[in-house]
């Protein structure tokens, strides 16, 4: 069976688990197949979640112990996590590793087990030539970083970085620009014009943080104060932060 066939044979359906150590190993096997949790987040739940369901597409949900009478309500076929583990194990056991001929992929529309078919890459120059991103974005509930697989361009937001560490500098930039204020303000584009008036920065230099103050508009910094005071100041409070946005581990 492919992975398609096997989440044809898993739709509409619900199971429970009686542990975390199975709750992850479950949720595990079915990432592994393309499933997903709710926005796309292919981590597996660590916490007391005995009840899940399968939908028509390929998203897997979850009910609090709380709402046994609402897992029960559901008129979704019930299965066993021993079926899950069967169904997928045994089809994935056949699995074969295959080298692909350069500038081709793997058709997996029009492929089954028995018949590999390939297609030409899609060559890729803008962001409108891409069909799925995967990656990290920052949770608008709770600015949690988290993962996604996939996630199609066309139907959901934009905003999602290739790496955790370009998603944990985005959320540090915003942090910072709302902290400016409170130390002198952010450098207008009047006064980066002004070459008689001094900039005292923070930047990046190798793997470490470096300060130091320009006039030359053509050094714009992001991280940029008014008075080497202030910079000091907003440095000894918030290095983590700096760190963060620079992507200083």
């Amino acid at each position: 069976m492919t992975q398609e066939e096997i989440r044809e044979a898993l739709k509409y359906t619900k199971f429970r688990v009686t542990s975390e150590k199975e709750s992850e190993e479950i949720q595990n096997l079915l990432f592994s197949i393309g499933y997903a949790k709710a926005y796309g987040e292919t981590e597996a739940i660590i916490a007391d979640k005995p009840f899940f369901l399968i939908w028509g597409y390929p998203t897997i949900l979850y009910l609090e112990r709380c709402y046994e009478d609402d897992f029960i309500y559901y008129s979704f076929k019930e299965i066993t996590t021993d079926y899950i583990r069967n169904l997928i194990k045994n089809n994935m056991e056949k699995e074969v590793k295959i080298a692909l001929p350069r500038g081709y992929e793997v058709d997996k529309e029009n492929s089954t087990f028995e018949c590999i078919k390939f297609k030409k890459k899609q060559e890729i120059k803008t962001w409108k030539d891409l069909i799925s991103v995967s990656g990290y974005y920052i949770s608008n509930i709770d600015s949690e970083i988290n993962s996604v697989n996939e996630l199609s361009v066309d139907e959901h937001d934009y905003s999602v970085f290739l790496t955790k560490k370009q998603a944990k500098s985005a959320l540090a930039m915003a942090h910072i620009s709302q902290l400016m204020p409170y130390y002198g303000g952010e450098i207008t584009d009047e006064e980066w014009k002004d070459d008689s008036i001094d900039k005292y920065v923070i930047y990046r230099d190798g793997d470490k943080l470096a300060t130091n103050f320009i006039f030359s508009y053509s050094s714009f910094h992001f991280v940029a104060f008014h008075t080497k005071e202030q910079r000091n100041e907003f440095l000894k409070c918030n290095e983590r932060l700096v760190k963060n946005y620079f992507m200083i581990d």
